[in-house]
This record gives structure tokens, sequence and C-alpha cells, in this order.
């Protein structure tokens, strides 16, 4: 009964610094949940900064694609049996036009970046969906001007001051 006990214990400690390395990874986006069975291989997120990919269109030959704010980056890893690029990309599609938004590229190539525009508090969201075979990376970038965090007055006081 004791071994049964440390087993449980040790199973236990395990799961949690398992949970811990995960939320250490990040989390999903409250916009856009991961599939079900996949896990976050990769997460990053930044306040500011700029989004730019060259995207294919079927209509045109290639849009560069450009966008300002809160940038967060995750890369999911099946669990199991990964699903096709396809159905990853109309899972995020259809639901996403489920709430409004409007695909920026139209592609019949599934495995290049799909982005979607959605309009919300009159701020622009976009998301890029990049199925690849077994992974897939979602990038959500949240459009919001950078804060000026120093002034010309300021940079004039401490040039005429030194």
């Amino acid at each position: 009964m004791r071994i049964l006990l440390i087993y449980c214990l040790a199973f236990a400690f395990g799961s949690v610094s398992s949970f811990s390395a995960l939320a250490e990874q990040g989390q999903d986006h409250p916009l856009v949940p991961r599939l079900p069975g996949y896990k976050i291989e990769s997460y990053s997120q930044r306040d500011f900064d700029a989004y730019n990919e060259d995207i294919f269109s079927d209509s045109k030959p290639v849009l560069h694609f450009h966008a300002e704010g809160r940038v967060t980056q995750i890369w999911y890893d099946t669990l199991g049996k990964p699903l096709s690029n396809l159905a990853v990309l109309r899972n995020y599609q259809n639901a996403l036009k489920a709430i409004g938004a409007t695909e920026v590229n139209v592609h019949s190539n599934p495995g290049v970046v799909h982005v979607m525009k959605l309009v919300r508090d009159n701020r622009e969201i976009y998301v890029a969906i990049l199925p690849q075979n077994i992974q897939y990376k979602l990038t959500i970038i949240e459009s919001s001007p950078m804060q000026q965090l120093i002034s010309a007055n300021e940079m004039r006081d401490a040039l005429v001051k030194n």
C-alpha cells in the first residue's frame, strides 16, 4: 500500500510539473481555441510588434500582408492522428466566419498562410492560419497603435543639458 501511495504521489507531482511546463509555454488565445487532439508546442506573445507575411491568393500573385499590434504566435502539434491541412484550415475558417470574420486572401492550397480579418470594438484582429501536416501555427494580430515611451521634447532637453 505504501509503494502504491508513493507511485501515486510521484505521478501526481509529475503531472503537475507537466501542466506547469505547458502554462510556461503559453495558453490558447481566447478568440481561437485549439483543435481537439493537439497540444501547444511553442508560444510567443509581444505587446507591440509587426507581422509581415507574403500571402498567396488565387486571384492575385502575391500580397504583402502587414499589421502592427499585439502579436501572439502559437504552434500546435498533434497528440495522435493529425487532421489534414484542409480540415485544420476549414475548421478555423468556418468558426471565424461564424463570428463575422472575412478572408483577406482566398487560396485553393490549404498548406499556405490564410489570413482572416475580424473587427471587434473598432479594432482589427487578424488570424493567420498555417497548417503544416502534423502541426499548425496560429498568429493572432490585435491591431493597436504603439504606446509612445519617449518624446522629442525629452530628447531635446537631454541634448541641451548634456
